[in-house]
Formats: structure tokens, C-alpha cells, sequence
């Protein structure tokens, strides 16, 4: 959603897909030729970098027109987004990263993942990021339900059909 709560407009998909490549890698600064590589991955180099370009002027525009400063940054051919993203995703992997659990906990876990992370896009880039997702997911289930005496029923039920749907 855009600053207005509305759903961002984007000019292209591969617009879109730098955009969530970025954020998804947003700690670390990416070298060009590696979103080169990752984005277009049958063209040749001279073209793929038009691309790039081309595809970061429309992604920084439409990020400034959302109230971001700079929102991209390029060093040394490294680029990195610079915008701060609220997201189910973060609040998700908060919830992997914590070490105890309750019943509240894991039925938060049970509403952010209802998928596979960014599964209808069908990104190759993704797909890693997808299982490892899925494998903590279904850790986390399977470890609560196994190792906690006071359960409520319905939500052992749930966590169970969740971890047979993955």
C-alpha cells in the first residue's frame, strides 16, 4: 500500500520485482551485476543493464512519489533500498526468531503464513527463501506441538492441519 492506503501502481512487473528483490535484501547492498543476473537472466549484459537502469529511474520515482527521499541507494555499483517497510513478512520472522512460545504466538504464526512466500509470482529468486520459510514454519509447529502439555485443542488441531498442508 502507498502512503495514501492505497494499492501501489506499478508501471511493469519487472518494476515490481526489483522493488521486492530490494526489500526482501534490504540489510545488504547488491552489486548490479548480480541483480543483473538474478532479474534477467537470458539477456546479455549490455541490455540487462539498460534494464536495470531503466527499471530503478520508474521503482525511484514511484517511491518518491510515496515520500521517500532517496529511496535507492548506489554505492560502488552496489544498490540498496533506504525505505522503511512495515510488512507480515517482518512480523513473521519475528515470530520464527522468538524462543519461547504460547498459544497467542503460534496462532499469529498460523494468520502470516498462510503460503509460500511470494508464491504467486513464481520468482526462481524466491524459491530458496520459500522453503527455508516453510521448513522454520513447520519446525516451530511441529516442536509446540509435540513438546507442549497445555494445548488448547482447537489450535493443535489447526497446527496440525497447517503442517499437513506443508
Amino acid at each position: 500500500l502507498d502512503r495514501h492506503h492505497e494499492i501501489v501502481k506499478w508501471r511493469t512487473r519487472k518494476v515490481r520485482e526489483l522493488f521486492l528483490y530490494l526489500w526482501f535484501h534490504q540489510k545488504r547492498p547488491l552489486l548490479n551485476s548480480v541483480i543483473m543476473e538474478e532479474l534477467w537472466p537470458e539477456t546479455e549484459l549490455e541490455k540487462a543493464g539498460a534494464n536495470l537502469h531503466t527499471t530503478i529511474y520508474q521503482l525511484r520515482k514511484i517511491l518518491k512519489e510515496n515520500g521517500s527521499e532517496n529511496p535507492i541507494e548506489l554505492v560502488n555499483n552496489h544498490y540498496q533500498l533506504n525505505v522503511e517497510i512495515n510488512s507480515d513478512y517482518e512480523d513473521l520472522m519475528q515470530l520464527l526468531e522468538r524462543e519461547h512460545h504460547d498459544d497467542q504466538s503460534i496462532q499469529h504464526l498460523l494468520n502470516y503464513y498462510e503460503g509460500d512466500f511470494l508464491a504467486e509470482e513464481e520468482y526462481p529468486w524466491a524459491i530458496q527463501m520459500q522453503l527455508r520459510l516453510k521448513q522454520s514454519v513447520l519446525h516451530l509447529l511441529e516442536m509446540y506441538v509435540t513438546n507442549t502439555t497445555e494445548i488448547n485443542p482447537l489450535l493443535k488441531l489447526n497446527c496440525l492441519q497447517k503442517m499437513l498442508e506443508l
